[in-house]
């Protein structure tokens, strides 16, 4: 039988020597042009790896808090950056867009508005998180101020996705695919 096979190769314990996760960066995607950013995703739980025991806690971790630990989204970056327009490293030093992706991920995950995302991002109970994501301390978005992320609009939600920013996108659309697998329902999109 194929299934404990599976299921031994899939658990925690069958996927540690592969972990982290390596996310695929498509062939003939262009590096981000940008060189430096004002936060930097890192995968940040290698250490953690090392210890099988500790890894065989994370079952009790939330889906979200899991992907983080079993993927490293670097490969990510050129998609994301591509998604975004850039073509040039020159002008204005942004946020890394990972950093983007996993707030806005984080925020989808806990159901939260932009403004309660934000405020958590500042507080030190969740400076793991911020951490995780790449944002150095006290260096968070800021809707307000004059120089704003063009990343995190109030258009960038759900309840309007077809006026978000790719980036929001490209999020909304890895929802909606997961939401449609776990109902069994096929798009045909790939």
């Amino acid at each position: 039988m194929a299934a404990p096979i599976f299921v031994s190769q899939c658990s925690l314990s069958g996927l540690q020597p592969s972990l982290p996760l390596q996310w695929p960066t498509p062939a003939q995607t262009p590096a981000s042009p940008k060189k430096s950013y004002r936060s930097e995703y890192r995968y940040a739980w290698g250490a953690a790896l090392a210890n099988a025991q500790q890894v065989l806690t994370w079952t009790e971790l939330s889906e979200f808090d899991l992907l983080l630990l079993l993927v490293d989204f670097n490969g990510m970056r050129p998609v994301l950056a591509q998604l975004l327009g850039w073509e040039s490293g020159r002008g204005w030093e942004p946020f890394d867009p990972l950093s983007f992706f996993l707030l806005v991920s984080w925020q989808i995950a806990n159901r939260w508005r932009r403004s309660q995302v934000l405020k958590n991002l500042a507080d030190e109970r969740y400076a793991d998180y911020a951490h995780g994501f790449g944002f150095r301390e006290g260096v968070y978005p800021n809707p307000n101020h004059p120089d704003k992320e063009i990343i995190f609009r109030k258009s960038c939600t759900l309840e309007s996705p077809t006026n978000i920013h790719p980036i929001g996108h490209y999020i909304h659309h890895i929802v909606q695919s997961k939401q449609n697998n776990l109902h069994g329902v096929h798009t045909g999109e790939t």
